[in-house]
């Protein structure tokens, strides 16, 4: 299985005048664009070459810092490494390379521009960053037909098309992808017939009215939405460009890392959408089509004040606090309006709903194409699971529901049960939230396996404890004793 790395060992000494720039070499430039290059490519228009782009940066950079990276972006600046050593990339030039950050207009834009030796340039826009300025700006693209950060990337955009007369390429991952597609958009009709494409990899879309204003409509043949077949993010909200989904090696929400993605020889290797792919997309749909622009912005800023409730500036910084950081989300989300708090339930059972009905829908016409094709071979889609986990209200039921589920049972020192205990119950991929009730109870309808349990928040008159308690191998009880305060 090839990925970016292998591409470039086989293709980097193929120039651009033998096999034109394809796709993979679109995301090649795209993923060297979350490369911190502050004081490494000037901001102004001075041009550096790739090989002392990446001399420069690894003189300031820790590579084997970076080679341990196990983030989706960390390794992209080792890109250069296979860049500098052949004729397709080797003779590159970088210039004009930014990055914003306004914490108080919440918008995150950087970019750099890329001169080819095809006489074009490719200008990238980054990604999202581990910030929850960058973070929050995601969001408000559903909830804004424009962000700070989308304006920003529209002025990037015609300073480097006045600066340089040549044809212009514009693409980024994620969110990136995003300002590559409203930067073609809106800019100057003379610009944009100077593009020769947009590339957005695996990058969320618009709102609708925004895909049916005049500049998108006019850029909207030169758009190439690039997605791996269990595509989430690019699902997002509204997008009228042609896709092409790819393979990758990862599977779910992983398979946004675009390191995953599968090369051939001048392209990614094809896929179709998996079941999974086109579940999610029915389901983020209709879930987010059927918020009003009030309870969108309003969530959205009920979810991320939570998030600075923390005192964190970063994701990764509440990551490596996770307790304390759920603590202090938790205690924030306890003490706001109770309109909000419904807004937030809303919300989460609207996504059940809607997650119920569209695997029913799913299941239908999996089922009615069996028919059509009298097809003997039919195997149901992994991602259902047992279909008897479905019933007809469109509500997905726990897998364990026909069995006895995990019970926390919280007493105190003299055995009497705690009422008010929130608990939470969590396995490697996800966490569960649960109150204990008079009996002293919550209960998790999960299907056997590993868990941990904290006990998060504690009712007046108790002991905070910190301590991680390991639910049973198969369903039953774990007692915890809350101690005095």
């Amino acid at each position: 299985m090839a990925d970016l790395f292998e591409y470039l060992k086989w293709r980097s000494d193929v120039p651009f005048s033998v096999a034109p720039l394809n796709d993979v070499d679109n995301l090649v430039l795209a993923e060297l664009a979350y490369s911190d290059f502050s004081g490494v490519v000037p901001s102004d228009g001075r041009s550096l070459p790739v090989a002392e782009v990446c001399e420069r940066f690894f003189r300031i950079h820790d590579r084997e810092e970076i080679r341990k990276s196990t983030s989706f972006t960390g390794k992209a600046p080792l890109l250069m490494e296979h860049m500098v050593k052949g004729g397709r990339f080797g003779t590159m030039q970088l210039c004009r390379y930014v990055d914003n950050l306004d914490e108080e207009k919440t918008a995150q834009m950087s970019a750099v521009t890329y001169l080819l030796d095809d006489g074009t340039i490719y200008v990238a826009f980054r990604g999202t960053d581990s910030t929850l300025v960058g973070w929050k700006e995601d969001f408000d693209i559903g909830c804004l037909t424009e962000t700070r950060g989308q304006l920003l990337a529209v002025s990037y955009l015609e300073r480097v098309a006045e600066a340089f007369d040549a044809p212009i390429r514009v693409g980024g991952h994620s969110k990136g992808g995003n300002f590559a597609v409203y930067a073609a958009s809106f800019c100057s009709a003379e610009i944009q017939d100077r593009i020769l494409g947009v590339y957005s990899n695996d990058g969320p879309g618009f709102r609708k009215e925004v895909t049916e204003m005049p500049g998108y409509l006019r850029i909207l043949p030169k758009l190439c939405k690039i997605v791996p077949d269990t595509s989430m993010i690019g699902m997002l909200l509204t997008d009228k460009a042609a896709q092409r989904v790819v393979k990758s090696s990862a599977s779910g929400i992983l398979q946004h890392d675009a390191f995953s993605w599968l090369t051939e020889r001048d392209g990614f290797e094809p896929a179709e959408p998996s079941d999974l792919g086109k579940l999610l997309n029915n389901v983020l749909a209709s879930w987010i089509d059927g918020m009003d622009d009030h309870l969108r912005s309003s969530v959205v800023d009920t979810i991320f004040d939570a998030f600075e409730a923390t005192g964190a500036d970063t994701f990764h910084e509440i990551a490596q606090q996770k307790w304390k950081s759920a603590e202090a989300m938790l205690g924030y989300l306890f003490k706001i309006p109770r309109e909000k708090q419904e807004e937030l339930f809303q919300l989460a059972g609207s996504l059940l709903k809607n997650s119920g009905q569209a695997a029913l829908t799913q299941l239908q016409e999996l089922l009615n194409g069996k028919e059509e094709s009298n097809s003997s071979g039919y195997e149901q889609p992994s991602f259902l699971g047992n279909v008897g986990a479905l019933n007809l209200s469109g509500k997905a039921a726990p897998a364990s529901m026909a069995g006895t589920p995990y019970r926390v049972i919280c007493v105190d020192e003299d055995g009497n049960p705690v009422q008010g205990a929130t608990i939470q119950f969590c396995s490697d991929i996800q966490c569960m939230m649960g109150k204990t009730d008079a009996d002293g109870v919550a209960e998790f309808d999960e299907a056997p396996g590993s868990y941990i349990v904290h006990l998060l928040k504690v009712p007046e008159g108790y002991a905070k404890d910190t301590t991680e308690y390991e639910a049973p191998a198969v369903p039953g009880d774990l007692t915890i004793v809350v101690k005095a305060a």
